[in-house]
Formats: structure tokens, sequence, C-alpha cells
């Protein structure tokens, strides 16, 4: 009966594509905005003075030094909130912990087979060399019926201490990448990124990662994560700072991925690189083409896909030979990415180093340290203040806390796009 059920909602829900798809709230520590009333409101604080709460162990409205990302409920209000490694629930009360202080990006994947549990997938930045841009996947599974959370490291040699009692006993050793391997890969300054896919038709959803010039693949189920393959790209040369991946679905119900990449024939140059990729076994379709700045000061911060993938959208650094910061690059017509024609130049230079995220208006967001700004797909308009709103930018542990010209960035926290954000409610298995 489940399975008729899911088939009849998958149905429908592709007759009202876009109508709930996207998360309903974005977090901007200590605010979160509503992509629905367009308005932004504190994170609840119990923490603050004053408030029922615990300072410095629930929510006490402080922004954000690392990372952050947030999730709605059914009704499209908060279920639960992260800043800078810290699980609060729906008012701000502390849950738990992450293994460590994290990279630019937190996904957060509905369990396949429990509404009731999130996984939080994460990379700890400097764990495997001191001070250093390194990093090492982890992930946390929060589940909200009890309120417990729990840490793994995603790669694990057999006797690796982090993998004990982990709810996938994948035995990732097996696979090529150990423990010792993935951190020998992230030796190569491998700062890390992660996408995923909605629920595809089999009850699924991929995640994809990227470091050190390697896609890994993994599906999640109901019984867990399970590795799917590693897909090297060329040219890989060094790290990609704090940049991002995306992901989006295709009118024909594939994917399509792009992430930050770099290649080093003499100097460190960074671009991009974009394949296709099934829907229903999560593997490449098409190769990888990549894009790379000849100019070794163009360091890219942001990538987000026009909703029907036709278009990669980048903001970057600029310098006199790339003065445009923010660009698009039409997928399989662009030889090199070109500046948005409606963007004035001397406007976008606030956001150079802002990631990007398609909002639930169909709109691109791009923020800065005291708004955010808009461009309408469907209209092709620039709004260079959406909203008034003071936000910090983010920097890192390790190296990145000394390196701020280089590595700060202004989060718009990773979203699965195109997922509708109400349905995984109703659709998994187990309730």
């Amino acid at each position: 009966m489940k399975k008729i059920i899911f088939i009849v909602f998958a149905i429908v829900s592709t007759v009202f594509t876009g109508l709930n798809a996207q998360n309903n709230v974005i977090s901007l520590p200590p605010y979160s905005y509503d992509l629905t009333t367009f308005s932004y409101q504190p994170l609840p604080a119990p923490g603050t003075p004053g408030g029922l709460g615990i300072p410095g162990f629930d929510y006490s409205a402080l922004p954000s030094q690392f990372s952050h990302n947030i999730m709605q409920d059914a009704s499209g209000n908060i279920l639960f909130f992260i800043v800078d490694g810290v699980v609060y629930d729906k008012d701000g009360f502390h849950i738990g912990v992450l293994a460590g202080d994290q990279g630019t990006e937190i996904t957060i994947m509905p369990d396949p087979g429990n509404c009731s549990r999130y996984y939080i997938i994460y990379a700890i930045e400097g764990i495997t060399k001191p001070l250093s841009t390194s990093s090492n996947p982890y992930f946390s599974l929060l589940d909200l019926s009890n309120n417990s959370l729990q840490n793994w490291k995603m790669f694990c040699d057999v006797n690796d201490i982090g993998c004990v009692g982990a709810p996938t006993p994948i035995n990732f050793f097996l696979t090529g990448i150990t423990g010792g391997q993935w951190e020998s890969m992230t030796l190569a300054n491998g700062h890390t990124t992660f996408s995923a896919t909605k629920l595809n038709s089999n009850n699924e959803r991929f995640l994809y990662m990227y470091s050190v010039g390697r896609v890994i693949i993994l599906k999640l189920d109901a019984t867990g994560f399970t590795f799917i393959d590693i897909i090297s790209l060329p040219n890989f040369g060094s790290s990609q700072l704090r940049g991002e991946m995306e992901l989006i679905e295709l009118p024909n119900g594939d994917y399509r991925l792009a992430t930050i990449t770099s290649q080093k024939p003499f100097t460190t140059e960074y671009g991009f690189a974009y394949a296709d990729f099934s829907s229903t076994t999560g593997l490449p379709i098409t190769p990888f083409t990549t894009f790379f700045y000849n100019d070794p000061q163009v360091f890219l911060r942001g990538l987000e896909f026009s909703p029907d993938g036709s278009k990669l959208f980048i903001t970057h650094s600029t310098t006199p030979t790339f003065p445009a910061p923010i660009e698009e690059y039409v997928i399989g017509v662009s030889t090199s990415p070109s500046p948005v024609a409606n963007i004035p130049i001397s406007q976008g230079q606030d956001f150079q180093q802002s990631m990007i995220e398609l909002g639930k208006d169909g709109k691109l967001y791009f923020a800065t340290n005291n708004r955010l700004a808009t461009y309408d797909l469907t209209t092709n308009t620039w709004n260079n203040n959406q909203l008034s709103i003071t936000y910090n930018s983010n920097l890192g542990s390790g190296i990145f806390l000394n390196s701020a010209s280089l590595y700060q960035t202004f989060i718009l926290p990773d979203q699965i796009d195109g997922m509708d954000y109400t349905a995984h409610f109703t659709t998994t298995l187990v309730h």
C-alpha cells in the first residue's frame, strides 16, 4: 500500500513541479529568512539573558563563524537548525554537537526510511593536518523522536574507532578508500563539498562528495549508506578553497552536477566541472566538462544552476582580466563564462565572496555583510537590495581563520534543489 501511495504522490508531484520545491527557510544566523513571506526574524534564542535556556549551551543569538543550515517542518516552519556544529531544536534548545568544526557546506538528508531521522553531512577541516585546508567527511544521525545525535566518520579503516557502532556497517575499506587513504588524499589541501538528491522512485537518495579531484558517490536508502563509485576529474591541482557543489534535476529526470575544482600546470588555477548523472543508478552518463580561469587570482565561491539546468551561475573574486564577479555559463553552448547582462558589475562587486542559492520564489540569492540581493530568472531583473540585514561572513577552522581575504565566504546554506520539503514527511517508509 505504501508503494502505491508513493507512486500516486510521485505522479501528482510531477504535475505540480516547483510548487513546494526548495526549503521554506534560509538560516542567516542570528536570523532566518522566510522565502514565502520574504521576511526575516531572529532565530529562537533561549540562551540569551532572560531566556528559558542555558547561556552558552542553548542558542544565544550569536552569528555563525564556520557554517550553518536549517530544516523546515511539514508546515514550512523551523524544525531544527545548526550553527557552528551545534544542533538546536525548533525552539533553540540544545540537542547535540557534531563531531567538530565544519567546512563550508552542511548537507541535510532526510532518512528515506524514517521521517523523524536526518543524516547531517559535513567535513571537519584541519583534522588530518593541523592548521591546514585538509578535511575529513563525517555524518551525524539526528533522531527527533528522542532528540538524539550520533557522529561517525564517513571513511574508516577496519579498526577505526570513529566507525565503531555506525548504523551503516559498509566496510568502506573494501572499496579502496580507507580512512588513511582518504587522509592522504586530503593532505593535498582537500576542501570537501557535498550535494544530495531528492528521493527517487526507488526510495533512494544519492550523495555526491568532492575532494582532491575526486567525486565520490554514495547511495542512501532505508538501510543506510552504500558506496557506489569514485570518479576522478582530469588536471586536478590543489585546494578549491571555500566553494560549493551544486546539483539540479533535469527535465528528463536525471541530475546535473557542478563543482568548483582546480588545476596546477604551474600555478593553481580555479574553475568548475560539470557532468550529468543517472537518477536511478547515481552514476555519470556524460563525462565531466571542465573550465579553468586563466588567472590564479580568480577564486570561486558560488555555483548555482537555473531550474532547468541549462545555465550555471558563478561568483568569484575579480581581477582586471575578469572584472565581473557574477557570471553565467550556458551548458553545451558557452566556451567560457560571461557576465550576466542585467547585473551591474559595480553592484555585483559586493557579492564576489557570496555563495548562490536558488530560492523557492525562483530567484537566485546572493549575500554580503549588509544585505541580500536577488536575480529573477523569469524577468532577468536584478534587485541589489532584496533585504537589508547584518550578516557575518564565515571563515572556518585551521588556516582559514588566518586567511580572511582568501577564505571568507558569505554562506547561503546548502539545500536539496528541487526537493519538495513538505513531501518527505509523507513519502518515507516508517512513521
